[in-house]
């Protein structure tokens, strides 16, 4: 009896262990699938942003690599650039142009000489003109050492018997520069050559 007994028990202990094993096992897989799916959701979360409006409304977007935001803020700086030095009246000019000045190298010493020349300010107050400006086109080329690209849009001058449009083309270069409060992207326009031709009215 106690023969058959010790076989029971040794029977009981075997089947207990392989139980155990295979109980471990299906825990170790478990685990195992368990921690990839977690790690693929966070490889999957650090691709995406998500962004709250003022309602509390969540929008997801897409991340986007640093050259091509680099690229986007080129964009951005050329364009204020454009905006500030061909959009104007006489209670804006001064202010525009310090502000673009600081957007550009110190070929933008060169340019002010033209409008100094041509008496800017002065042109604005007594002849009551404003410019504005729309812009049409930009390109940036982030292949090119240094970079470089175009902007293309249209220039209207106001007065009170009517209007007159121009286009304007530049192309340019860029480097970069520290960061600061009067250039936040970090650049500095080079390299300005400009065309005008003649365009429509609207």
């Amino acid at each position: 009896m106690d023969l058959i007994r010790t076989r029971n028990i040794d029977t009981a202990m075997k089947q207990t262990r392989v139980l155990m094993f295979f109980f471990a096992v299906v825990l170790l897989v478990a685990f195992i699938t368990s921690f990839l799916i977690v790690s693929n959701k966070i490889d999957d979360a650090y691709t995406k942003t998500y962004i709250f409006d003022t309602k509390g409304q969540a929008y997801m977007v897409n991340t986007v690599e640093a050259g091509q935001m680099r690229m986007f803020e080129y964009e951005a700086h050329v364009k204020t650039f454009f905006m500030k030095w061909y959009s104007f009246d006489e209670n804006t000019y001064e202010t525009n142009i310090a502000e673009a000045l600081e957007l550009i190298s110190d070929q933008g010493k060169e340019l002010l000489n033209e409008y100094t020349d041509l008496d800017m300010l002065n042109t604005l107050i007594q002849k009551n003109i404003r410019y504005g400006v729309s812009i049409t086109d930009i390109g940036i080329d982030m292949s090119t050492i240094p970079i470089s690209g175009f902007i293309e849009g249209i220039q209207t001058g106001y007065r009170a018997r009517g209007s007159l449009s121009r286009g304007i083309r530049a192309t340019f270069t860029l480097y970069d520069v520290s960061r600061s409060r009067k250039n936040i992207q970090g650049c500095k326009i080079n390299d300005w050559k400009v065309t005008y031709y003649e365009t429509k009215n609207q």
